[in-house]
């Protein structure tokens, strides 16, 4: 989820704290009686400015979590706790019987009204995240269903051995993601590729746009080309390519992840002194990740 978008969770958030407020201040229930008790509306009163602070903190959750799963889980309870606050005053707590009394008709509207809101918000925020997930369900495959497309010139297929001799001999590809609002996102990108896991390395900073896709959703792909040559009396190049279908896991081993930031600082320099003072100033602030391939396919291309 990008930043943007978790500003939009501030809206209901801010009604939740605006219910739980004014239910206690501008638009209490009725006062205590003349022994100085309390009648029974004021526990309605009570449970809406509870059920305002549990908005705000739903909200709050929905925006801040990086799974989209769990922020979806968030709208959905606010979307029930929406009903019973509708339902608090009259119904589930009973108020006063006199329609004049203050309960009745300064706290109960009040009530309903941001009640209504929140489930509002609440709705959009759903149809929002069921109509996001039906356009991405057109081009994302499901769990065991996975099929990749096979290559239609066959003839320019590279084996495996060629594939991972590229990975391993080129240091940088275009790493694809799916951005905001499904837009494809790709960049350049430098790689480790370690033949004993099979799995493509990739170092980042801590936040990004790159960083909020892969919470978004793990499936990615990675293209790696060569230099390529020439045949002798020939202008036109001949280019081998590599393309890694898989999906994305953050490294949370510290120690593996400057393992790898010195294996990927050795394919640019050998200077060891210049890596291991990179990696203790910068290493605490790097996030490592692991292209984890599902499928793998290579070709030679003669641009003529």
């Amino acid at each position: 989820m990008s930043n943007r978008n978790r500003w939009i969770y501030l809206i209901p958030a801010g009604t939740g704290l605006l219910l739980a407020v004014g239910a206690m201040t501008v638009f209490t229930a009725c006062g205590p009686t003349a022994h100085g008790t309390w009648m029974n509306c004021h526990n309605a009163q009570r449970a809406a400015a509870v059920c305002g602070a549990a908005f705000a903190a739903l909200f709050a959750m929905a925006g801040i979590l990086q799974k989209r799963t769990a922020g979806t889980i968030c709208i959905v309870l606010a979307l029930v706790l929406s009903v019973i606050t509708f339902l608090i005053p009259g119904l589930l707590v009973n108020t006063c019987k006199l329609e004049i009394m203050r309960c009745n008709s300064v706290l109960k509207p009040f009530v309903r009204i941001m009640a209504v809101l929140e489930a509002l918000f609440a709705l959009w925020h759903v149809l929002r995240a069921v109509m996001k997930y039906n356009s991405e369900s057109l081009y994302f495959d499901k769990g065991d269903k996975t099929m990749f497309r096979e290559m239609l010139r066959k003839k320019q297929q590279i084996t495996n051995e060629e594939c991972i001799k590229i990975l391993n001999e080129e240091p940088r590809g275009v790493l694809s993601v799916i951005g905001d609002d499904g837009y494809p996102y790709g960049m350049p990108i430098n790689h480790y590729y370690c033949e004993e896991d099979g799995r493509l390395y990739f170092h980042s900073g801590m936040k990004g746009h790159k960083i909020d896709a892969i919470a978004h959703c793990d499936k990615a792909s990675y293209c790696v080309y060569d230099c390529g040559y020439r045949r002798e009396g020939e202008w036109a190049l001949n280019i081998r390519s590599v393309i890694v279908f898989g999906r994305i896991e953050i490294i949370e081993d510290r120690e593996k992840v400057y393992e790898v930031a010195r294996k990927l600082s050795y394919k640019f320099t050998d200077d060891e002194e210049y890596i291991e003072r990179e990696i203790k100033h910068a290493g605490p602030r790097t996030l490592m990740f692991a292209l984890v391939p599902e499928h793998m396919t290579g070709k030679l291309v003669n641009e003529a």
